[in-house]
């Protein structure tokens, strides 16, 4: 896979980044290149065939919904994909939090209240998509599965969201 992100172009290597900082590898005749890019809070540089960080904004619909609790902390969501964390605060409390466009146009959010005692990351989308599709396209664009989920709304077929052969076992 990595081979073919190569092949396919440059990408934003989340392994070798840190805060900070990102990685753009690129292949140029054979050989390897990376190249450092120092990031702020407000430039997110990280894209993939998966997905693209985006700077926060309005729900397309008004508002949003948790959909589901990742049982991942932010922090490690940002180091595996070389997300950008922004800071702020809510009827709740502060969070940290990042936005992703997926392939599909789909934007989610990201958020971890610092007063939250559950652990997790809370999964937002658009009040007015559609909450299944929405999470298997965010599970796949993240390489997660079903049982990477802490929480699912109630409305979300947890069974339509593992493999056709975890169903069939199951």
């Amino acid at each position: 896979m990595r081979l073919a992100r190569l092949i396919a172009g440059p990408f934003y290597s989340p392994r070798l980044s840190h805060a900070g900082f990102r990685v753009l590898v690129e292949a140029d005749e054979g050989k390897l290149r990376a190249t450092v890019i120092k990031t702020t809070q407000d430039s997110y540089p990280m894209s993939t065939p998966a997905f693209t960080q985006v700077d926060p904004a309005p729900w397309p619909s008004g508002y949003g919904n948790v959909i589901a609790t990742v049982d991942v902390p932010i922090e490690e969501l940002a180091e595996r994909h070389g997300l950008a964390l922004f800071s702020g605060s809510d009827n709740l409390d502060a969070y940290r939090a990042a936005a992703v466009r997926l392939r599909s146009g789909r934007r989610l959010g990201l958020v971890r209240h610092d007063g939250d005692p559950a652990p997790g990351t809370e999964l937002h989308a658009d009040a007015g998509d559609d909450v299944l599709d929405a999470l298997r396209e965010f599970l796949d664009a993240f390489d997660l599965s079903a049982d990477d989920l802490l929480w699912v709304r109630d409305d979300v077929p947890q069974d339509h969201l593992r493999p056709a052969e975890k169903t069939a076992e199951a």
